[in-house]
């Protein structure tokens, strides 16, 4: 995995990253999960961004964050899509930015963004 991660194969750092993460190492999987999302991963970008601040991953502004989720989303990660829902929440409470976010990561099969669209309240017509 080292050589493939050298050689610029993302998923072979985001392998690496996920393995340091495992075993209590942050310090080693920030720099691995960057390297991942700079070498196309977007599992590798997922990682940075959701760790993003915490011992080992470099800080990251709200922006660059929804920026990388929105992408992760874009590119089918399900957990991309309800990240940036979840950020949005967060930002601004439940806009549209959170609801497409959740529609979003529910059809990417996301089975708790559908359960939480369930249970959203609709008016009488």
């Amino acid at each position: 995995l080292a050589q493939g991660c050298n050689e610029g194969d993302g998923l072979s750092c985001l392998r690496l990253a996920a393995d340091a993460m495992a075993a209590g190492a942050p310090e080693s999987a920030g720099p691995l999960a960057s390297r991942a999302c700079q070498s196309g991963s977007p599992g590798g970008c997922l990682m940075r961004a959701a760790q993003a601040g915490r011992p080992g991953f470099e800080p990251l502004s709200d922006g660059e964050k929804a920026e990388i989720f929105s992408r992760t989303c874009d590119r089918g990660l399900a957990e991309g899509c309800r990240a940036a829902a979840d950020l949005a929440l967060k930002s601004g409470g439940r806009g549209l930015d959170w609801l497409r976010n959740l529609v979003r990561a529910c059809d990417a099969g996301h089975s708790g963004s559908c359960k939480a669209l369930r249970s959203i309240p609709l008016p009488d017509l």
